[in-house]
């Protein structure tokens, strides 16, 4: 797993904040006794103890063998060329950003071929380039091909099927509305919804909406997420009532909640109400 700079150094802190916490909850029931042994002078230790060790070990497994492992690779493995065959999303998160797992046919120097498994942080932006279908540079292992490390994506893949996923999920395509029609498009629309999400945050105003229609736009993110545009009819509180389009990414589990009537929270610019972003999908 590739951790940024500025992770690491929250992750190190982290630990020394943890170790010092450990020595402290050791050391003062002992003074605070007067060095007298006692059950509460040996049980606080052990719970301190107890508690941090459980800890450093979950994060030793999930995030700093995992760095370490790839670190290693890209500084001594063999270089190897692979494709992704599956992406999965993870319940994990690092610096707000998911942590996928991806399945990659990894094609060996001697022609071989061999399965790996690798996690990695993703933005919302990096997913159109690691793709099911994406070719990869990577660093192997030479005595165990199905460790692997990723190097960088030699070519983006295909678009994922989203209009295909929203007709089996009876989401209907809307005439004349936003479609993405390459990754390098709908890219460029997350990205967007992204900026303007970040200005709305802090000038614009909350208001209640109601779906009129829902499409895929062409996309999936972080495995089988469609990236989808909305038409929403608009009621702010003491303003007139309007229509705006609206894109975001929506989870499989939410799916339902995209379908025509059904309420949403949306975030817009009071100077120009063609400037909206979804703030929540309701109920």
């Amino acid at each position: 797993m590739n951790l940024p700079k500025g992770a690491r150094i929250g992750l190190m802190i982290g630990l020394v904040g943890g170790l010092i916490g450990l020595v402290v909850g050791v050391v003062v029931p002992i003074v605070a006794t007067g060095g007298r042994m006692s059950a509460m002078t040996i049980g606080m230790p052990l719970i301190f103890l107890v508690i941090f060790g459980l800890v450093g070990r979950f994060i030793w497994k999930t995030v700093v063998a995992p760095m370490r492992k790839r670190d290693r690779l890209i500084e001594t493995g063999v270089e190897a060329e692979g494709t992704i065959v599956a992406m999965q999303e993870t319940s994990m998160r690092i610096n707000d950003m998911p942590v996928v797992e991806l399945t990659i046919e990894v094609e060996l120097p001697n022609g071989g071929r061999a399965t790996a498994t690798t996690r990695e942080r993703m933005g919302l932006t990096d997913v159109f380039r690691y793709q099911p279908g994406a070719r990869l540079r990577l660093k192997i292992d030479p005595n165990d091909p199905t460790s692997v490390a990723i190097v960088d994506a030699i070519a983006p893949s295909p678009a994922a099927a989203g209009s295909a996923f929203g007709a089996m999920n009876g989401i209907a395509s809307a005439p004349g509305a936003t479609q993405a029609t390459s990754s390098a498009d709908a890219e460029r629309i997350i990205n967007e919804a992204e900026e303007l999400r970040k200005r709305l945050a802090v000038s614009g105003t909350i208001a209640d909406g109601t779906i009129r229609r829902s499409w895929p736009l062409g996309v999936n993110v972080n495995g089988a997420n469609p990236l989808m545009g909305f038409l929403v009819d608009v009621t702010p509180s003491g303003d007139a009532p309007f229509m705006a389009e609206v894109h975001g990414v929506v989870s499989q589990a939410s799916l339902g909640k995209t379908v025509t009537g059904r309420p949403v929270q949306v975030r817009y610019d009071p100077a120009d109400n063609r400037k909206v972003v979804l703030e929540k999908l309701e109920g």
